[in-house]
């Protein structure tokens, strides 16, 4: 799932310096976007799995993490595109101000 975060703000930053323009050998990355990207999509699948598996304990019920897993990941891949999808209107915003 970094990976996959890592990838999008690589493209992302090669789409953007593609339209700007800038000096040759300048590659601009959008680090508070990776950052805060990583951030939340982690907190999103850990949080989500914790409360579960605690959700589980507390009514003795049987504990199998390929069941909630897959709803977590999910929930994780729709913050990563949350994020990235206001990114990039906030680019595209700040460029044609």
């Amino acid at each position: 799932m970094n990976g996959l975060i890592l990838i999008v703000a690589l493209v992302l930053a090669v789409i953007k310096n593609s339209i700007v323009g800038i000096e040759l050998f300048k590659f601009e990355f959008p680090f508070k976007l990776y950052i805060i990207c990583m951030l939340l999509s982690n907190l999103v699948y850990i949080m989500g799995n914790l409360f579960e598996v605690v959700y589980l304990l507390l009514w003795k019920k049987e504990i199998n993490v390929f069941d909630f897993e897959k709803k977590f990941f999910k929930a994780s891949i729709a913050m990563i595109l949350i994020v990235n999808g206001t990114g990039i209107a906030l680019f595209f915003v700040d460029f044609f101000k």
